[in-house]
């Protein structure tokens, strides 16, 4: 969690526009973006479970 909180800490200190999106259970980025139909390259992967941020 802390992992998370210091990433949107800097993207929101950068005025980077992101969004938290949780999924359906998934193992790697991919199968992350294949659920949520989305490119891969669009998301990363936090360490916490269900968590992604969408750019």
């Amino acid at each position: 969690m802390a992992f998370l909180r210091r990433l949107q800490e800097y993207l929101d200190a950068n005025h980077v526009h992101y969004e938290v999106l949780g999924h359906q259970e998934a193992y790697t980025a991919p199968e992350i973006a294949h659920t949520l139909r989305v490119s891969g390259k669009m998301l990363a992967k936090a360490p916490r479970k269900g968590d992604i941020l969408l750019f």
